[in-house]
C-alpha cells in the first residue's frame, strides 16, 4: 500500500505537469466569483445557470440542479456531469436546447441526460460544455461539424503556446469544482463525477487529481487513444 501511495502521488503530479495546471492556476488567481445568471423551478428541483471566470478571457456558463429539500441542514451528493463531443449542458439536464450549430446530434435522450437523471434521483448536478462546443464555441461551423472545426482551432492555438486541449478542460473543471465543494446544500464527502466520451478524460483527470471525488461514471470507450484512428 505504501509502494501504490507513493506511485499515486508520482502519477498526480506528472498529469499536472504534462496539463500545465500551474500555469492555469496562476490565471485563475484574483478572478471574480462565479455568479449566478438565472434560476427557474422544476417539477422537484430547480435550474440555476451560473458563469465562471477561470481567467480574464473567458466566462464559462454551467447548470446547477438542485433537488428540493436540499440546504445547509440537509447536504446532498453533488456530481459533475461532462458531455461528449456533440452534446451540451442543455442535453444533459433534460433543458430547451440553444440554437448551436454543433450539438445537433442528440443521442439516446431517454437515457443519457445523466444531470436529469441524477437530480430526480435526490442529488445536485451540475452541468458543463466543453470548451468550443454548444454555448462555449464561436460561431464559425458548418452544418454538421458538430464542433469539430472550432474545437481544432482552439487545439491548435493552445499547443502553439505549449498547452493543450485537456489542460484548459480540466483547469476549468477544477475551478468549478472549487466552488461547488464549497455550495452549503452540497455535502463535500460525497462529490462525483460523470461523463460521456470527450467528457470521459476530464472525468479521468479531476477524480486522479481530488481526493474529494469518491465516484467516477465512465462512459467511453477504453483503449489506447491512438488507436481509436486507424
Amino acid at each position: 500500500e505504501e509502494g501504490f501511495d507513493a506511485w499515486r502521488e508520482a502519477l498526480k503530479s506528472k498529469v499536472a505537469e504534462l496539463l500545465c495546471l500551474d500555469f492555469f492556476a496562476k490565471e485563475a488567481e484574483g478572478q471574480p466569483s462565479p455568479r449566478m445568471l438565472s434560476t427557474v423551478q422544476r417539477d422537484g428541483y430547480r435550474v440555476e445557470k451560473w458563469e465562471f471566470y477561470p481567467d480574464a478571457y473567458s466566462a464559462v456558463p454551467f447548470l446547477a440542479l438542485i433537488p428540493d429539500g436540499a440546504s445547509a441542514e440537509s447536504p446532498v451528493p453533488g456530481v459533475m456531469c461532462f458531455p461528449g463531443s456533440t452534446c451540451s449542458k442543455e442535453f444533459l439536464a433534460g433543458e430547451p436546447l440553444q440554437a448551436v450549430g454543433n450539438c445537433g446530434l442528440q443521442k439516446y435522450p431517454e437515457r443519457n441526460r445523466m444531470a436529469l437523471y441524477i437530480v430526480k434521483n435526490g442529488m445536485a448536478a451540475f452541468a458543463f460544455d466543453n470548451p468550443e462546443t454548444a454555448e462555449c464555441t464561436l460561431p464559425i461551423e458548418r452544418p454538421h461539424d458538430f464542433g469539430y472545426k472550432a474545437r481544432v482551432q482552439l487545439c491548435h492555438g493552445l499547443l502553439q503556446s505549449g498547452l493543450s486541449y485537456f489542460g484548459l478542460s480540466t483547469a476549468q473543471k477544477l475551478c468549478a469544482l472549487s466552488f461547488i465543494s464549497t455550495l452549503p446544500y452540497v455535502d463535500a464527502d460525497r462529490l462525483g463525477v460523470s461523463a460521456h466520451s470527450l467528457g470521459a478524460d476530464d472525468a479521468m483527470h479531476v477524480a486522479l487529481l481530488c481526493d474529494e471525488i469518491r465516484a467516477v461514471i465512465f462512459n467511453e470507450l477504453v483503449a489506447e487513444a491512438r488507436h481509436r484512428y486507424y
